[in-house]
This record gives C-alpha cells, sequence and structure tokens, in this order.
C-alpha cells in the first residue's frame, strides 16, 4: 500500500457547528514514514479572534494517517467525544509547528476536552500537545499506543506528552499501566513513561498486586520516570 499525503477535512475559523456519524479513512499502516500533510481533521484559523471554536465533533472514526487530528493555531472550546483513532502514526497534536506570537498563534490550542475515546494501536504518541493550555483528555483508552506496532514490551514514545503547561489527565485508561507495572509478561521491561512533560494527572483505576513470602527478591511493581 502506498500512505496518501492528503487531508481528510480542513476546518478554517469553523465556529459553532456539529460534525458527528463520520468515518475518515485513508491509507496510513504501522511503519510508514510520517507525512505533515497526511491528516485526519485539520482546524485552522484566521486570526486569534476568528478562530475554530465552540465546535462539537461527536462519534468519528479516523483510520490510517500519520496524523489523526491536528492544530497549530488558537482554536478554543471544542470538544471531541466517541471517537475512534485507530492504526495512525499520531493521534492528536496540537502546536507542532507553531510560530509563537504569529498570527492567530499567539498560545496554540486551549480549553479542548477530548474524552470517551479509543486511541488504538498509535504509533506514536496518542496526544501531543507541544503548545496549548487548558487541554484536557478524559475517560479515553490508551491500547496499544506508543509501541510503534508491537507490544508493551516495544514501548518507545510516552502516550500522552504536554510540553505546555496546565493540560491535564483525567480517569484515563492505559493499557500500558497495567502490563508495565505488575503485568507478569512484560514486569521486565522498561517502562517507558505514559504521561510526559508537564502534567496534572488523575487515575480512576486501582491496581491490586499480591504479594507473599519468596526465597529471593523479585519485582512485583513498577512506576515510570520520564527522566
Amino acid at each position: 500500500a502506498v500512505q496518501s499525503s492528503q487531508k481528510g477535512i480542513q476546518l478554517d475559523s469553523c465556529a459553532d457547528s456539529i460534525f458527528e456519524d463520520l468515518k475518515i479513512k485513508a491509507s496510513y499502516e504501522s511503519g510508514f514514514p510520517v507525512h505533515t500533510t497526511s491528516i485526519g481533521i485539520e482546524i485552522n484559523a484566521l486570526s486569534t479572534v476568528t478562530t475554530s471554536k465552540n465546535n462539537l465533533f461527536r462519534n468519528i472514526e479516523i483510520t490510517g494517517f500519520s496524523y489523526g487530528m491536528s492544530s497549530k493555531w488558537d482554536i478554543q472550546n471544542n470538544k471531541f467525544e466517541d471517537f475512534i483513532f485507530d492504526t495512525l502514526a499520531n493521534g492528536i497534536v496540537f502546536g507542532e509547528g507553531i510560530v509563537l506570537g504569529g498570527q492567530g498563534q499567539s498560545v496554540g490550542p486551549t480549553h479542548n476536552t477530548i474524552s470517551n475515546s479509543l486511541f488504538k494501536d498509535i504509533d506514536r504518541k496518542g496526544i501531543w500537545i507541544n503548545a496549548g493550555q487548558y487541554n484536557t483528555s478524559q475517560n479515553n483508552q490508551y491500547t496499544g499506543v506508543g509501541n510503534l506496532g508491537g507490544t508493551s514490551a516495544n514501548a518507545t514514545y510516552s502516550i500522552l506528552h504536554f510540553d505546555d503547561l496546565y493540560n491535564e489527565s483525567k480517569d484515563d485508561y492505559f493499557e500500558r499501566l497495567n502490563e508495565l507495572s505488575y503485568g507478569t509478561e512484560f514486569i521486565g521491561d522498561a517502562f517507558i513513561p505514559i504521561i510526559e512533560g508537564n502534567s496534572f494527572s488523575e487515575s480512576g483505576f486501582n491496581c491490586n498486586v499480591s504479594v507473599g513470602e519468596v526465597p529471593s527478591p523479585v519485582t512485583v511493581f513498577k512506576l515510570p520516570a520520564d527522566s
């Protein structure tokens, strides 16, 4: 297969709109090179005032792009609900290539929420916010993310990466946490961070680890560090 370098949907200064019940599909497969123009949904702005804001995106499946969704503009107060991001190089990327201080690029995407969505088989990062604040990942599931098409033993990239301040993860499920923290199959493998950079995170899930008397020390639980 040959990867398409085209965009699925490009929105320029779109406000107060609803996009729902869509399937956006291209031909990216795991291991393909990343094309900066291969984007499922690109969201742009003419200026900070004339921007893409107050939109609702719901029940959308994006498959086979280098970027599931991307914006480097001052988009605001958009809600992304019930998505499936599947077989992508990157899930959502905010702020890559931004010229801070430029027209429509004073801070990057702000006050956007991604919720109740599935990120599945993403080669690199599930969400990367290079620039933009007060964005939230909430009640999302991340499986097979950051492993370059392999298992958690091949973990290479963080799942969420927040370079900017005041972004958060709330009640997200990470397959990597279960498998690399206390799963017996991968307990000896390196624990690449789940969340990298500046973030607030709040887990809604508990772990249960059984311990007992053994003749020699064994690892039963691990936590990651990004340095």
